[in-house]
């Protein structure tokens, strides 16, 4: 996982896991605090201790979703066999538990995001492969008793999902990309281009909706919405050239539309977003200029979209893969930078003016990455990635505040 965003497609390979990641076991452990008392002001302090561990390798946890502190999950994958597996976790309170979760795929099964709208109304959303280089959409709902799948679309020959938001229980939106293949010299399937995908759920169906895709091919990787009539998906695309350039949509209610955007450095790419109104959101991924992969914020005031400077720990990688706010003066995101000694765990918070960054743990000193980031109220945020360190590793959750 090392230089997770060296480029966009990269990214997109990342989170939707066409190969093995680093083997990696899973790891969490938070206290519930009950009712947070602690102000935005005061949120820098963030702790996290291994856990539970019921994959063999490889595993780690991608995204969190939090209803309150004593209600929390976490979602991502496992291998066992030599095969990836959806792996769920839920929060009560007290303790991590792993939670039975579907596999529908010979090849590989992996969560990418996690949404609850209620304690018995969960969406996550993944892929799965048959093992041939063809992934599949895969979507999962809890319903309070259990995880099952519910069919998704599958336009082209191979599709995955990477996002999932909800405004309501009749009303979700997932993200990703799909591609038609085409038989290559080696036997394997090619790519004839990818293309964004949207999908929505109306209460009782997902069906795609049409969305703008660049000439050279995108992909989306996360989608933010706040009313049934404003919405926000981000990825990237291919530019002139072939180029990595980042890619933010918007939905007004009728149709999806393409956004100006910032497109500073060489290449750039949109790991995630998060809206609080119609009038504030933020988008967070890389940027690289003059060699170096720097942090890329941006910020929509209700007008526009503008680039935000931010913090670069790392002298040759900083990456941002996950963002949370909870109002126009706190948010935070969360990724990693690289030093001489390895990966670590990067947080940095907004205070209505600037962003700083907020000290962090790094599980072994070795390497650490990480990956999502939710939060249930304005002092309380929880983050998840994985961890290595040169005899053990784990997937990695975090608790600010």
């Amino acid at each position: 996982m090392r230089g997770i965003f060296r480029a966009f497609w990269n990214f997109l390979a990342i989170r939707c896991l066409r190969a093995a990641l680093v083997p990696v076991m899973l790891a969490g452990l938070l206290t519930c605090l009950g009712t947070a008392t602690a102000s935005a002001a005061t949120c820098v302090s963030w702790s996290g201790t291994p856990a539970v561990s019921p994959r063999a390798s490889g595993n780690l946890l991608a995204a969190t979703t939090v209803l309150s502190p004593c209600d929390a999950w976490a979602v991502g994958w496992g291998s066992s066999g030599g095969v990836n597996q959806t792996l769920i976790e839920h929060w009560d309170g007290a303790s991590w538990a792993v939670v039975a979760s579907p596999d529908p795929g010979t090849g590989a099964n992996v969560l990418n995001g996690v949404h609850a709208i209620s304690a018995d109304d969960v969406w996550a959303v993944g892929t799965f492969s048959n093992g041939a280089g063809v992934d599949q959409t895969l979507i999962l709902h809890w319903n309070g008793t259990k995880w099952t799948q519910v069919a998704s679309p599958n336009p082209g020959s191979t599709a995955s999902l990477s996002g999932i938001d909800a405004v309501s229980a009749s009303d979700a939106w997932a993200v990703g990309q799909y591609a038609v293949l085409a038989a290559s010299a080696t036997g394997r399937p090619a790519a004839l281009g990818t293309h964004t995908l949207v999908l929505r759920w109306n209460g009782s169906t997902w069906k795609q909706v049409a969305s703008p895709n660049p000439a050279g091919g995108g992909g989306l990787t996360a989608v933010t919405a706040t009313s049934a009539s404003n919405a926000w998906a981000v990825g990237g695309f291919a530019g002139t050239g072939g180029t990595n350039q980042n890619m933010i949509l918007r939905w007004n209610g009728t149709a999806w539309k393409r956004q100006a955007s910032p497109a500073p450095g060489t290449a750039s790419g949109l790991a995630a977003a998060d809206a609080t109104s119609a009038s504030s959101a933020w988008a967070v991924g890389f940027v690289i200029s003059g060699g170096v992969i720097q942090t890329l914020t941006l910020h929509w005031n209700g007008t526009a979209w503008a680039q935000i400077p931010s913090p670069d720990v790392g002298a040759s990688a900083n990456d941002l893969n996950g963002v949370a706010a909870v109002s126009a003066s706190n948010a935070m995101v969360v990724g990693n930078y690289d030093t001489p000694g390895g990966e670590n765990t990067l947080v940095l918070r907004w205070d209505g003016t600037r962003w700083v960054q907020v000290p962090s743990p790094t599980p072994g000193g070795v390497q650490a990455s990480l990956l999502g980031i939710t939060a249930s109220s304005a002092s309380d945020f929880w983050a998840a990635g994985f961890f290595q360190t040169a005899t053990a590793g784990g997937a990695l959750i975090l608790h600010c505040c």
